[in-house]
């Protein structure tokens, strides 16, 4: 929700992209991440290069996994760097 103020820093829109877009991926990455482990899941296990398909799908599973949770940290910070900036300006503006 945009901030209503005269006093709200011009850099708050882009701030509100970039919490958008790192939930977006975060969200991504865990689909990713689930089909690669349904996929990994349905494949033949009496086969060598089944089990070697699993290790790796599941690997790169984990990674991808990850890689989500960095994203949601990264959109945490986000959030609190877009509070703070707000505060401040708040503050400085009363």
């Amino acid at each position: 929700m945009p901030f209503d103020t005269l006093c709200a820093p011009r850099y708050t829109p882009e701030l509100d992209i970039v919490i958008r877009e790192f939930d977006g991926l975060a969200q991504r990455l865990v689909a990713a991440a689930q089909e690669a482990r349904g996929i990994a899941a349905g494949t033949d296990w009496h086969a060598r290069a089944a089990h070697v398909f699993h290790e790796r799908a599941e690997a790169w599973a984990l990674s991808v996994a990850r890689l989500a949770d960095l994203a949601e940290v990264a959109r945490i910070e986000s959030v609190q760097a877009r509070a703070f900036a707000r505060a401040r300006v708040e503050v400085s503006c009363s």
